[in-house]
């Protein structure tokens, strides 16, 4: 098994976690990451957040250093702990024709959270400058990490994530992230990553792909395959191996509340067809429900974000139980680009 990254010597002595590094002496010296590849990383300044900072050195023991910065007081302390002898930890390349220096430092902050975190650095004007960071997903449990590298202008991670069963077993899900750099403004995106669900009691970890189409103003996730993607005068529609689709409409801006309603009733028919969801989301209008006897199930939810009318409708075969998921984390990573905020919305 790979090196679990909770026990980090130097955050366990911030904050009481009690474990050492498990296995710091194991790795073989020529494994080791050689610091003139690191270019000496005391040299780098690292920015997360509103924490600019430099790592200093810790000697732990013979032929093993790790660097560390803490910062805060007691009731908000938090430490980055990076270790040069992991070879998963540091990586480079060339990205968009750029050379590129990645990290992954451990920071850990009140209540045991110990938190991957990508680092990007650009070799610009003669030195190494940081362009971006970007928190690893929270996998809801330890996390080893069994690859890192720079390969097809991306930054691609093999990680697991392990923690306890109902029966207090461990289990291991893989997850597999890949990163793109912008060329234009030099932001992260997470483009590819795992999901993992259950369906009918049965558990399944299942690759996604970002969901960022240009004309609309949200991005999300959608599964890499069986998923088609069409854009529409309106928005877009999202078809599923003929068991269903989601369709999601944008009203021009400027357009009445009679005129919007109007269209969202084109696209959804009759609305007295429908029952209504009490607990509907604060910015829509109505939020509705209906089941026929052809076995079809339709969702329907009409609203407002950013002043502009918009609707999203669900249509699906009787067959929704095993997509059920799926449908679920579209809705659930659904992301306003302007404000970063979530829909707020599901299916009931």
């Amino acid at each position: 098994m790979k090196k679990i990254i909770i026990p980090i010597l130097g955050i366990a002595l911030l904050f009481g976690i009690g474990f050492l590094h498990s296995n710091l002496r194991s790795n073989n010296i020529k494994n080791q990451l050689k610091i003139e590849s690191v270019r000496d990383v005391t040299t780098l300044q690292f920015k997360y957040e509103n924490d600019t900072f430099n790592l200093g050195t810790i000697n732990i023991v013979a032929d093993n250093n790790i660097y560390e910065y803490t910062t805060g007081e007691i009731s908000n302390r938090r430490g980055y702990t990076f270790i040069p002898n992991d070879p998963t930890v540091y990586t480079e390349g060339l990205i968009n024709n750029k050379k590129i220096m990645s990290f992954v430092l451990w920071r850990g902050s009140g209540a045991n959270i110990i938190e991957p975190i990508l680092f990007v650095f650009n070799y610009k004007d003669g030195s190494w400058q940081q362009t971006t960071y970007a928190k690893l997903p929270d996998g809801g449990g330890r996390t080893t990490i069994d690859s890192f590298k720079i390969e097809n202008n991306s930054i691609i991670l093999d990680v697991k994530t392990s923690g306890p069963d109902k029966n207090y077993h461990e289990t291991y899900v893989p997850n597999h992230y890949v990163y793109k750099i912008n060329e234009k403004d030099g932001a992260i995106s997470l483009e590819e990553r795992n999901f993992s669900y259950k369906s009918e009691g049965v558990s399944y970890s299942k690759e996604f792909k970002i969901f960022n189409l240009t004309n609309l103003p949200f991005k999300s996730y959608i599964p890499k395959t069986d998923w088609l993607v069409n854009t529409t005068d309106d928005g877009v529609l999202i078809e599923q191996n003929n068991f269903g689709y989601i369709r999601v409409g944008f009203i021009k801006k400027d357009t009445s509340y009679q005129d919007a309603e109007k269209e969202f009733i084109k696209i959804i028919g009759d609305i007295s067809n429908y029952e209504k969801i009490e607990n509907k989301p604060k910015w829509s209008f109505y939020s509705l429900y209906k089941h026929d006897s052809s076995g079809e199930m339709k969702w329907a939810v009409f609203g407002t974000n950013d002043n502009q009318y918009f609707y999203v409708y669900t249509d699906y075969a009787g067959e929704i139980e095993g997509n059920f998921p799926l449908i679920k984390i579209f809705f659930d990573e659904w992301h306003w680009n302007n404000t970063g905020n979530s829909l707020g919305y599901s299916l009931k």
